[in-house]
């Protein structure tokens, strides 16, 4: 992008105004390095954090990306079924569509690969490629520092609002 340049005089002194408009896609590179501003300081940024930033900068999200080596096969079309009568029972939605049909309708299937999402939600083992989608839960003392209960869910989303 080329910034714009003004020259104004303001008594009678010549003032050179540079207008630099902000780019679009981000993070923006310096000799091959991104950095990011932490208070008066510039810090160079971790490659998740570029990473992180340029998908939000697009508009992208990491779940609606292609699943790798993961097929139809590692979704449970049982689930996907659970959740059509589900929606249809609550009226809010009426759904007549085959469960794969479904899958492509919510675009968690694209030119016959499954996204993460997919995996996330109807996935048969979710956890297997992706150890860090399970969440612990806990439920505190109204101190805060004393954990009552807690659970560690590790399955698909589906599974866990159904119960």
């Amino acid at each position: 992008m080329m910034p714009e340049i003004e020259v104004d005089t303001i008594d009678g002194k010549n003032v050179v105004t540079i207008f630099v408009k902000e780019f679009p896609i981000k993070p923006i590179s310096v000799k091959g390095r991104c950095f990011r501003r932490v208070g008066t300081s510039n810090r160079m940024m971790t490659p998740r954090e570029i990473t992180e930033l340029h998908m939000y900068s697009i508009g992208a999200n990491w779940d609606a990306f292609p699943a790798h080596e993961k097929t139809i096969k590692d979704v449970d079309l049982n689930k996907v079924q659970t959740y059509i009568q589900s929606a249809n029972a609550t009226g809010r939605r009426k759904i007549t569509d085959e469960p794969l049909e479904v899958l492509k309708k919510l675009e968690f299937v694209t030119e016959n690969k499954i996204s993460w999402a997919a995996l996330l939600v109807f996935g048969k083992e979710p956890q297997r490629p992706l150890l860090q989608s399970a969440v612990h839960c806990g439920r505190f003392r109204k101190d805060k520092t004393v954990i009552i209960d807690d659970l560690m869910i590790e399955t698909d989303l589906i599974s866990e609002v159904m119960k």
